[in-house]
């Protein structure tokens, strides 16, 4: 518990605290100060003027004379606001606690938020207004260290509008030093800047009010929405193609022109001539984090202000907003506006934005943007579907034998659309009666099926006309499970007991002859269980009943080889083929002739067969 702790001033710096506490302490050392206020390990603390952390335990130590939740610390007296306001939600509460309780690891708050790493460097040396600080002279009696002049966007003091003043205390150099108060000592140095244009001052001070915006009114955007509420934006002022692409060069190009190459320069944001520039990073960049002066550099440039993107966006509406009307003249509802909705897509041939209007009625049509002229409402492009209404008043109208001229003029198309839709209804038709005719061609065929083999079931049916069967269940299911044969009785068939004894005996026998026979093969032949029993039609009986046949498993426990008898013995046919053909015996030939030809994979035993073999072999 502190005996003594100093009030906050408006907009103070946390560090500017903790200084005017450390000369009106007593403490002779930075030290001792650094470790009344975050206690033994304080010392080693690098009280950042930004982003301090750490808080908590200074917050508990002086609630006695400070009344403040500890948030209203964070949000008053750091650059907390300022950091996470274009982040998002995980980045912000991160950073929250790390400010609240600290961390462990060698990350910074400033990193955490994505700004740690970005080109925007913190300014040299502390900064001050001249105006601020008279008139805390004279009101307090003392100055501070305000929060926002130490922000990378403010170059102008937004209260009094001149430029500010770098201190003699640098900004790096402070915190890991000692606590320095405000004091006229070290303010009395030259200002930031000076020889800037209007127009450039005029910026420079908007930017400077605007981030004090940001730490008053305490906004937030989510970095990935904001992307979106960009590109509305910029689609507004001509910057975004009609299929979606931004005008990246002509964009880079009309920023310089804002603020100029020195004002850039200023706000540590220039735009080169590589491609890949913070400008392209913050609009297409996904999931990444930049700096807020860049933020505020775009909404600038947008003539927007921070408030402006909180309001809901919407896209340009390249044909007008809705109802649209009907353009089908055979509807009743013709020229209503009745269609709510337009549907967009992007055309390559035409380098343009179609519409694509749908009504209820079926009628489709679309129209190419051309802006928002309403003269262009009751006009379309093309017909994608004309729908059932259309198709019958164009019946109607020939069935009164009026000429395909006449039925044109009335709906509003050309002859020959009025010649294909009659073609293409003949052949809809004729269509619908083959298909009717086919289908019962099949429900006959499946009928005399089922009178040729009266006794089969469903499944046996299907197998003996499968495409039948199919083509019936796709157009007719319906119908072919209503006439499906009746069920019949399962026959019960009687189970035969199986004399063990005969069948070992048995098995046993031609197991034998089997083995015999696949010794003898002149290449060989691996004798496994599962081959024997597939080779005699035993393999379900061997596999699961071999306990019933203890002669033939006796037996295949002594002629069944491992995979590495087999081996051996594929290396004993090799060294005899080598032999029988007179050549050379060497380990080589061996293992080529038996079929070794990854080396490595070989085992031990393997290799001391093959030199076995070799050792054994006749010399020439």
């Amino acid at each position: 518990m502190f005996t003594y702790f100093p009030s906050m001033y408006e907009g103070e710096a946390l560090y500017s605290v903790f200084a005017r506490y450390h000369v009106r302490s007593g403490n002779l050392s930075t030290s001792s100060t650094a470790e009344s206020l975050f206690g033994p390990k304080g010392v080693h603390k690098n009280i950042s003027i930004e982003l301090p952390t750490s808080l908590l335990s200074v917050y508990q130590k002086a609630a006695y004379f400070e009344e403040k939740p500890i948030k209203e610390w964070i949000y008053n007296h750091t650059s907390y606001p300022y950091y996470i306001v274009f982040t998002n939600k995980g980045i912000q509460q991160r950073a929250y606690q790390m400010m609240i309780k600290g961390t462990k690891s060698s990350v910074s708050v400033k990193s955490t938020t994505g700004s740690g790493s970005s080109y925007v460097k913190p300014p040299n040396y502390l900064r001050f207004c001249p105006k601020c600080l008279k008139e805390d002279m004279k009101t307090y009696g003392e100055s501070y260290w305000r929060i926002v002049h130490q922000l990378s966007s403010v170059l102008i003091c937004p209260k009094h509008e001149i430029p500010l003043h770098s201190s003699k205390i640098a900004y790096k150099g402070v915190p890991r030093v000692k606590y320095v108060t405000a004091s006229m000592d070290v303010c009395n140095s030259n200002p930031v800047m000076f020889g800037l244009n209007d127009k450039l001052y005029e910026n420079l001070l908007v930017l400077a009010k605007q981030s004090a915006e940001i730490l008053k009114s305490r906004v937030f955007y989510d970095r990935n929405d904001l992307q979106e509420r960009y590109k509305i934006l910029l689609e507004q002022k001509g910057y975004v193609t009609t299929e979606g692409v931004y005008r990246q060069q002509l964009l880079k190009k009309d920023i310089i022109n804002f603020y100029g190459q020195q004002g850039l320069s200023l706000l540590q944001s220039p735009l080169s001539n590589q491609s890949d520039t913070w400008l392209k990073v913050i609009l297409t960049k996904k999931n990444y984090t930049s700096h807020p002066v860049r933020h505020l550099l775009l909404l600038q440039f947008l003539g927007k202000e921070i408030h402006d993107i909180e309001r809901e966006l919407e896209p340009e509406v390249a044909f007008g907003s809705g109802p649209f009307p009907c353009l089908n003249r055979a509807a009743t509802h013709y020229g209503s506006n009745i269609i709510s909705n337009v549907e967009l897509e992007y055309c390559n041939r035409r380098n343009c934005k179609i519409g694509i209007f749908r009504c209820e009625c079926g009628f489709v049509y679309t129209r190419v943007s051309k802006g928002n002229d309403k003269r262009n409402l009751y006009k379309y492009n093309n017909v994608r579907e004309y729908g059932d209404i259309w198709r019958k008043k164009v019946l109607e109208e020939r069935a009164n034998f009026k000429t395909l001229g006449e039925i044109a003029s009335e709906l509003g198309v050309h002859r020959v659309t009025i010649s294909a839709h009659l073609k293409s209804y003949n052949l809809e038709e004729i269509k619908k009666q083959n298909q009717k005719d086919l289908l019962q061609e099949r429900m006959k065929a499946f009928i005399c099926l089922m009178k040729q083999h009266p006794n089969d079931s469903m499944t046996q049916l299907r197998r003996r006309n499968a495409a039948l069967y199919d083509w019936l269940k796709v157009h007719q299911k319906e119908w072919l499970y209503t006439h499906r044969p009746a069920r019949q009785e399962a026959k019960r068939i009687k189970k035969k007991n199986v004399l063990w004894d005969e069948r070992d005996k048995e098995i046993l026998e031609m197991l034998r002859k089997e083995v015999e026979l696949l010794i003898s093969q002149e290449k060989p032949i691996r004798i496994t269980r599962t081959r024997l029993g597939k080779i005699l039609g035993y393999h379900y009986c061997i596999k699961n009943h071999l306990d019933k046949l203890p002669y033939s498993k006796l037996y295949l426990e002594n002629v069944v080889e491992t995979v590495e008898e087999f081996q051996v013995r594929r290396i004993n046919w090799a060294a005899s083929q080598i032999y029988k053909e007179g050549k050379v015996m060497s380990a080589y030939q061996i293992r080529v002739k038996a079929g070794f030809l990854n080396p490595k994979r070989m085992s031990e035993r393997i290799w001391q067969e093959i030199y076995k073999q070799v050792d054994s072999s006749p010399l020439d």
